[in-house]
C-alpha cells in the first residue's frame, strides 16, 4: 500500500512538470527540424536519436528521460525532466512518504474519564 501511494505521488508530480517538458520540447522542435532538413537521408532511428540529443543540449541544462508507465495503458511515457526537476520529485516523494509513516504511527489512547 505504502509503495503504491508513493508511486502515484511521483506520477501526479510528474504529469504536473510535463507542462515543463512540453514547453521544452516545443523549443527544441525548431533545432530539430533544422538537423533533419540539412540530413533528408537520415533513418527514423537517427532522427530519434538527434530528437534526444538537441532536447538535451538545447539550454545547457541536462535533461534526463524516463519511461514511467501509465495506468491503463499497456505502453510507457517518456517524461523528460531536467536533474533539478528530478531531484525536486524526489524531495516531494519522500517528504509525503514521511508524512504517511508519521500518521500511521501514531496511536489513539482511550481517554480515562
Amino acid at each position: 500500500m505504502f509503495t503504491r501511494i508513493v508511486i502515484l505521488t511521483i506520477a501526479a508530480a510528474a504529469m504536473a512538470a510535463c507542462t515543463t517538458a512540453n514547453n521544452r520540447a516545443v523549443k527544441s522542435n525548431a533545432a530539430y527540424q533544422e538537423v533533419v532538413d540539412k540530413n533528408p537521408d537520415m533513418t527514423a532511428e537517427e532522427a530519434d536519436t538527434a530528437r534526444e540529443f538537441v532536447m538535451k543540449e538545447e539550454d545547457g541544462s541536462r535533461v534526463i528521460c524516463k519511461r514511467r508507465q501509465v495506468t491503463g495503458s499497456k505502453f510507457q511515457k517518456r517524461i523528460c525532466l531536467t536533474w533539478d526537476e528530478w531531484k525536486a520529485i524526489e524531495e516531494r516523494s519522500k517528504d509525503y512518504a514521511s508524512e504517511l509513516d508519521r500518521r500511521n504511527r501514531q496511536v489513539n489512547v482511550p481517554r480515562a474519564n
